[in-house]
């Protein structure tokens, strides 16, 4: 049976968003780097090879580096959201979320030319809005369920009361793409690059080995889908 493996590249354009909350200028330096200086490198690399891909982008890079971000559009990549300010959803309540969102939804869709576009969350934690497996399977997409009910420990507490199972509630029609972090660039740290390279190498021949394929088309072909996270500000350095 004829195999496809279908590479994505997702970039996130943090930037300066990330390091925002820090009190080093260093490392908002290192955001500005990475919206002034590396996103045109990852554009130029992008256009060499023909490579189409999908840039998650804060709100906030996008006020503060319009002019490199509108060459991302132009060029024909996918444009999605992910937040305003790369906050962290947990210390924020359901109306601060929701007005978050609802702020970047309208930057990037006029940005979009009225295109809606996808949601790629800040960080990766539960939030007030709703709760739900991110890593069903790392290379298969999924429907997002809301209101999974977890009892945590509580070692103040007698253990009959959080010794319970995780139960699964209602599935939404909200498609996810897993997250997987050994296809992620960027949390690792500042690693050798090749290491990071071996990485991505050993798991794309886990899932043409291993991997469990799904019907594609009705000629019994088949496909996997794996998922490359890249980060502008780690991937667009020079020993990248």
């Amino acid at each position: 049976m004829p195999r496809k493996i279908l590479i994505g590249f997702g970039v996130d354009a943090d930037a300066a968003s990330v390091w925002i909350a820090e009190t080093s200028p260093v490392d908002v330096s290192r955001g500005m780097y990475g919206g002034e200086v590396c996103i045109p490198r990852l554009l130029k690399l992008f256009a060499k090879y023909n490579i189409q891909t999908t840039w998650f982008i804060p709100a906030h890079s996008l006020e503060t580096f319009p002019e490199q971000l509108a060459a991302v559009r132009d060029a024909g990549h996918e444009i999605g959201m992910h937040d305003y300010l790369h906050e962290r959803q947990s210390k924020l309540t359901v109306e601060q979320q929701k007005d978050v969102l609802d702020h970047a939804y309208d930057v990037i869709t006029k940005f979009n030319n009225g295109i809606g576009v996808a949601l790629h969350a800040g960080t990766q934690v539960e939030t007030a809005l709703g709760y739900s497996s991110r890593k069903e399977s790392s290379t298969v997409t999924y429907y997002l369920r809301m209101g999974d009910d977890r009892t945590k420990i509580d070692y103040q507490a007698k253990a009959e009361t959080w010794i319970k199972p995780l139960l699964r509630e209602t599935e939404t029609g909200l498609v996810k793409i897993p997250t997987n972090w050994a296809a992620a660039g960027n949390p690792n740290g500042w690693v050798n690059t090749r290491d990071v390279e071996q990485l991505w190498k050993d798991t794309f021949t886990y899932l043409v080995t291993f991997g469990v394929f799904f019907p594609l088309t009705t000629e019994e072909e088949s496909f996997i889908s794996l998922y490359l996270y890249i980060q502008t500000s780690a991937a667009g350095l020079t020993y990248s």
